[in-house]
């Protein structure tokens, strides 16, 4: 799918704003832009009933692809395997597949920021665990109860269970 820009303009104050929050979610002000713009949209009441329908009719393909994709339940599983065993014992090229996963995530509508955070730790993990680490040396981090970045798997439940539906409970994502 081609893409459009779109040129807005902001204060300096706004800007920097905007540069500060980006680098906290490690992402481009054109991604954060983008992800503001589609919570805007997916939550917003067009008010004229024509208007509403069309616009909630119109399928959001490139995030059902995602998350109806094989990668994307490889990784849940995982996660989820990990909460029961973190031993580091898969191949390097598998971890790879979760951080380019996680990259893609992030530039997706469906996927709030607040599940975002949970995502990217992992994904802060397996990139330091990938440059150079044994692997079978040791364990995951992230799904240890008493470490202070510890993965949050009822965040993780919440999203997956709510992500069939908009705010307004209207079911805008169908499982094939």
């Amino acid at each position: 799918m081609k893409k459009e820009v779109i040129n807005i303009r902001v204060s300096s104050t706004f800007k920097a704003d905007l540069g500060i929050l980006a680098d906290l979610k490690d992402i481009s002000i054109s991604d954060l832009g983008r992800e503001a713009l589609n919570m805007y949209f997916n939550t917003t009441d067009f008010g004229e009933p024509e208007i509403r329908d069309t616009i909630e009719e119109k399928p959001n393909k490139d995030s059902d692809e995602l998350l109806q994709s094989l990668a994307f339940t490889e990784l849940i599983f995982w996660i989820y395997d990990k909460r029961l065993n973190p031993e580091m014992n898969e191949i390097d090229e598998y971890y790879d597949q979760h951080v380019a996963l996680i990259d893609e995530m992030n530039n997706h509508s469906r996927f709030t920021s607040e599940i975002l955070i949970e995502f990217n730790k992992i994904k802060s993990e397996l990139k330091g665990e990938c440059d150079g680490y044994d692997h079978r040396s040791g364990i995951f981090l992230f799904s240890q109860k008493n470490n202070p970045n510890s993965f949050n798997y009822d965040k993780l439940s919440y999203f997956m269970y709510g992500i069939r539906y908009t705010e307004n409970q209207v079911k805008d994502l169908f499982i094939k």
